[in-house]
């Protein structure tokens, strides 16, 4: 199987992209500075809404 991972940048991007046929998501916040850790909340709310794999960026702030 081949994996279609987008790299998206809050929540609504990672809703967006699995509508779109991404079947992993890798979780950032501040893409325009190169990408760093997003929030919990954001981290638990993507991980418990889609059903599909979030691998989450960690890089510190």
């Amino acid at each position: 199987m081949t994996i279609f991972e987008a790299c998206v940048g809050n929540y609504n991007e990672a809703v967006l992209a699995a509508e779109k046929g991404a079947n992993r998501i890798e979780l950032c916040d501040n893409l325009m500075e190169d990408g760093t850790t997003p929030s919990y909340g954001t981290i638990k709310k993507t991980v418990e809404k889609l059903d599909i794999p979030v691998m989450v960026i960690i890089r510190p702030r």
